[in-house]
């Protein structure tokens, strides 16, 4: 590898990339191959299938809404619409909540594997990692990444909740008159979209970090916000003393 794991804590933008693709380069490279055959084609054969499917079942509710729009009013036939219609959107709703959960449980597989791989290659615990290894390990480390995801989950949804009710809240007064409230429904747009980002960088940085430590749920969230916390503080230090190298002295 072209650096050492703990160099890796000072590399940019540019750097990550480099590095990213330094590992599919490498030795690990049919690793990788692997990987991305078992997930990420699959994930993608899912969601064709989940196209056509869905293509299929709206066509019988289109089929059976015509129908019903030509029926007789109040006769069996209509009455054999009507539950052929309710049994149409009760199979498609069934189909998409089985779907969404085969991709969660999929996407998560995926996260896992990808993150872990990466992770082994860089501590430099295994020389070369095979394929069928990583699968037997993945689900031990698997539990721990899932339970940060439902923690993830829970506080996105609690955060968007309590903007939903405040941001209403400001729209009702901003109608009465408030101009002021208006203002602050605006600054409160802004604040959603920097948190939120702020949010997902944490979730995914917890995503790694739930691989690499025994932390779970909101405490895998905590750590990664300290991690982030640490590396900007570092960052805006080291430009300070570069900023003050810079600055001219006066003579005394």
């Amino acid at each position: 590898m072209e650096c050492e794991p703990e160099e890796l804590e000072f590399l940019g933008a540019a750097g990550i990339y480099t590095a990213s693709t330094s590992i599919l380069r490498g030795p690990h490279r049919p690793l990788f191959v692997r990987v991305t055959a078992a997930f990420v084609l699959l994930l993608s054969t899912l969601f064709l299938l989940h196209i056509a499917i869905s293509h299929t079942l709206f066509t019988h509710i289109n089929t059976d809404d015509t129908a019903l729009d030509s029926s007789v009013p109040s006769t069996d036939a209509q009455c054999c619409l009507l539950f052929c219609l309710a049994s149409d959107w009760l199979a498609l709703l069934l189909f998409k909540a089985a779907y969404l959960l085969a991709l969660l449980l999929l996407s998560l597989l995926a996260t896992t594997t990808a993150i872990f791989s990466v992770a082994f290659v860089y501590s430099a615990k295994h020389d070369v990692l095979t394929f069928l290894w990583v699968l037997s390990v993945v689900p031990q480390v698997w539990r721990r990444l899932a339970a940060m995801f439902l923690a993830a989950f829970a506080l996105l949804f609690v955060y968007h909740a309590v903007f939903v009710i405040v941001f209403l809240g400001l729209l009702v007064t901003a109608d009465n008159g408030s101009g002021f409230a208006g203002l602050l429904a605006f600054l409160l747009i802004v604040a959603y979209l920097v948190a939120l980002v702020y949010i997902s960088v944490i979730w995914h940085l917890a995503s790694v970090v739930s691989m690499l430590k025994n932390y779970k749920g909101l405490t895998t969230m905590r750590k990664s916000r300290d991690l982030i916390m640490k590396k900007l503080r570092d960052f805006f230090c080291k430009s300070s003393t570069n900023y003050g190298s810079l600055t001219p002295r006066t003579a005394g």
